[in-house]
């Protein structure tokens, strides 16, 4: 065997075998763009299907809501969230069923709202949002009580616990108050006022800004905005409210309110 042959042969048979550490580590950095490729993309189309499963369920939701007070003369208690809110008690809380009060009034309050779960099963509609949290429902209460309203300015029709003069609380405005920890500049603006009623989801992340935390804090201020995940502003929580002028034109189409 001349030199050259011998040369060959121990370069063949001393083949490393598989790949070495740079070599694997190249192949999964390119394997991680790949995958960062394609997952992506594919998170961004479920949370836009799943926001768009919820607007579907809303706008069923505004519509049973709406009949419910045609039917029933008032819109309907939150579900009790538990059993130590209110007047709340074991056997009352998630079950999806409206909580009323021996008064007439709900059994869950915040001010003049009463906030619980959507009552889903009252309603006959889906209460859970596609990231599989209960629907929030805040409710004004005196459009809810079983008493007639009342109001110097205005005709009286009795079986309706609410009238044209009647007023809410709820305010929905475009993003956060200074002790939620948005900035102070530019100021809060409303976008509805006098609302009856909200529901709300958190989306698929809970509270992680200013903005979202006003949701979250147990009062009857909203804010609506725009989805974006922009840190420090981040929000992707989904409100559906009812104006009182939609409410009111539907109760006197049916002839409830004069």
């Amino acid at each position: 065997m001349s030199y050259n042959d011998k040369w060959i042969h121990i370069m063949l048979t001393n083949k490393p075998n598989g790949f070495t550490l740079i070599e694997l580590a190249v192949v999964l950095f390119i394997v991680g763009l790949i995958l960062a490729g394609i997952l992506t993309p594919m998170a961004t189309s479920v949370e836009s299907s799943r926001r768009s499963i919820l607007q579907e369920q809303y706008d069923d939701i505004k519509e049973v809501l709406i009949g419910f007070a045609i039917v029933n003369g008032r819109l309907p208690c939150p579900d009790c969230p538990d059993d130590t809110t209110g007047n709340c008690a074991a056997g009352d809380e998630n079950d999806g069923i409206e909580d009323g009060d021996a008064d007439g009034s709900c059994k869950v309050g915040v001010l003049a709202q009463a906030e619980g779960n959507l009552p889903w099963v009252t309603l006959g509609v889906t209460g859970i949002d596609p990231w599989g949290r209960t629907l929030v429902y805040q409710v004004q209460q005196n459009y809810a009580d079983t008493t007639d309203g009342t109001g110097a300015s205005c005709s009286i029709k009795t079986g309706v616990s609410f009238q044209l003069c009647s007023s809410a609380g709820i305010t929905i405005q475009d993003k956060g108050d200074v002790d939620d920890g948005c900035l102070a500049a530019p100021a809060p603006e409303a976008v509805a006022t006098n609302v009856p009623l909200v529901v709300y989801s958190q989306g698929r992340q809970t509270a992680t800004s200013c903005n979202e935390l006003e949701n979250t804090g147990g009062d009857n201020v909203f804010v609506v905005m725009d989805y974006n995940q922009t840190a420090g502003t981040y929000y992707d929580d989904m409100i559906l409210w009812i104006s009182p002028f939609l409410l009111n034109s539907r109760m006197v189409e049916a002839e409830l309110l004069p």
